[in-house]
């Protein structure tokens, strides 16, 4: 959670996720109303609508902070000067984020839940990943693509085999599925296709 914001505002923000999680133990999302979710939290419905329009905003907001939890770790862990390791990282801990967290949100089970997981968390990811190319290009490193276009070509393919991965738990293959991503990565730094910029933009 970000650690600018007010003490007072990070904990209502941690008693709300609590109580979500609690509540979602208890039934499905779409059951629990606002009124529940602050009484569990013992935070007013007025201090709730503040900071967010609806429940399904606060959802996205929770998932997003989760996101942020295991891409934070992945990057303390990501230590190799070879830029594609990040990424592979990266993948790594949004699978994780992805199999822990469908269970923990189970009355979103199955589709469901993996739809609103992708749709909630597909912006955090481009805009993570753009920012690390953009970086891996100042730094001289050469990709076959925009940096905004790699961004959102992984997003893509990440989210979708994320998803194929927890909705096909018997046919998928966790080290296949990673294999097969970290060869897509190291396509996007092949020097002999590195993509022209008449324009000088990135």
């Amino acid at each position: 959670m970000n650690k600018n914001l007010d003490l007072r505002i990070r904990k209502t923000y941690m008693c709300l996720m609590n109580a979500l999680l609690e509540l979602l133990k208890e039934k499905n999302f779409e059951e629990i109303t606002v009124n529940e979710l602050c009484d569990r939290a013992l935070v007013g419905r007025g201090t709730f609508y503040k900071h967010f329009t609806d429940k399904y905003a606060f959802l996205s907001f929770v998932l997003n902070e989760m996101l942020n939890h295991y891409i934070e770790r992945a990057e303390d862990e990501s230590n190799s000067p070879d830029p594609p390791s990040y990424y592979i990282a990266f993948f790594k801990a949004f699978l994780q984020f992805m199999e822990k967290n469908t269970e923990s949100f189970g009355s979103l089970t199955s589709s469901s839940m993996t739809a609103v997981m992708l749709f909630s968390t597909s912006d955090a990811i481009s805009g993570k990943l753009e920012e690390h190319f953009r970086g891996d290009v100042a730094a001289g490193r050469v990709l076959s693509v925009r940096p905004v276009y790699a961004a959102r070509f992984l997003t893509g393919a990440m989210a979708q085999s994320a998803r194929y991965l927890v909705e096909h738990p018997t046919e998928a293959k966790r080290d296949e599925i990673v294999e097969s991503m970290s060869i897509l990565i190291g396509k996007l730094y092949a020097a002999d296709d590195a993509y022209e910029n008449p324009t000088g933009q990135e």
